[in-house]
């Protein structure tokens, strides 16, 4: 079994800063090892027109004032920005704080978010392509002086970013999305990583497969990608899991039944086996979505009672 790793995503939409700011800080002093934010300009849920947080800016300010989390995007949307900006973006975030970044990249799916700011919202196949061309780019201005680049989206002519990340060789990237023909082909091809939500075995073990064939074409060994899971955390006693978990399941739009397959859910001890039984599938990261408010008592009571079984 790999090294287990946890982490948050705070979705940074109908919460102010100092809030945010809080939740950082008590899962930096618990000993999560990550946290991430969206990539978003106005809500994906909820009151779409209530306010919402730039996620890279949000971003350099968490970390700065973190001590040891590894922080990230969950994930950029690539269509937002040209790669040569988001690469020093990253890099910049990589400096200050001294090699902690995790550099997550999609390629963007919000057509309301698009339409709204006028960017352009190409096709599927056509957003993926870009993906892979700006991955292509990121890397040679995180690794090489001075790159040029002609691809079809995207060019870079004796291309300046200096200083270049502190990790070496780069800071790993992460690609998240689901889909098995072009997206998850991505991932063989470029990224250290693959996240995406939590899902039903049939439905992750599909994917699983259709990434490995793609590994295959790459020439690439499946083992070397590492697998996060994103997803809701409703843990506590029979009462607390009652209160929590309907109206969870209502506002993430899926049946009651489904809260084992959806979300990490129940006891402290049907948790740990939750993750034991995805570490066995070759998950080494698991994360949790949250949103405001805060449920602090479930990040202590995850931390007390299931994180150290798994770090031993």
């Amino acid at each position: 079994m790999n090294t287990i790793k946890f982490g948050i995503q705070t979705a940074q939409q109908h919460v102010p800063y100092q809030e945010m700011l809080k939740l950082w800080q008590h899962v930096d002093r618990l000993g999560y090892d990550s946290a991430w934010v969206f990539d978003h300009f106005i809500p994906i849920r909820g009151d779409v027109e209530g306010p919402c947080l730039e996620g890279w800016t949000l971003l350099s300010a968490l970390a700065i004032q973190t001590t040891r989390l590894r922080v990230g995007t969950l994930v950029a949307g690539n269509t937002y920005r040209h790669p040569a900006v988001l690469a020093n973006m990253a890099t910049t975030v990589d400096i200050v704080t001294g090699g902690r970044l995790e550099f997550g990249i999609g390629a963007g799916w919000y057509q309301k978010e698009h339409e709204a700011y006028g960017v352009p919202f190409y096709t599927t196949g056509q957003r993926i392509r870009m993906l892979d061309e700006a991955i292509q780019v990121i890397k040679l201005l995180w690794t090489e002086h001075a790159p040029t680049f002609q691809g079809k989206y995207y060019q870079l002519k004796e291309a300046l970013a200096e200083p270049k990340p502190v990790q070496k060789p780069r800071p790993p990237i992460w690609v998240g999305g689901q889909g098995e023909q072009l997206t998850l082909r991505v991932v063989a091809r470029q990224a250290d990583g693959w996240n995406t939500f939590l899902m039903p075995w049939v439905d992750y073990r599909r994917k699983l497969d259709a990434l490995e064939r793609h590994c295959q074409t790459e020439r690439r060994d499946p083992a070397t990608v590492e697998r996060s899971l994103a997803g809701a955390l409703v843990i506590g006693d029979a009462k607390v899991l009652a209160g929590r978990a309907d109206a969870i399941a209502r506002n993430r739009g899926f049946p009651p039944d489904q809260l084992r397959e959806r979300m990490f859910y129940g006891s402290p001890q049907e948790v740990a086996e939750q993750v034991h039984a995805w570490a066995e599938r070759g998950v080494s990261h698991f994360l949790f979505s949250t949103g405001a408010p805060y449920d602090y008592d479930a990040f202590s009571l995850f931390a007390q009672e299931v994180m150290p079984l798994f770090k031993k």
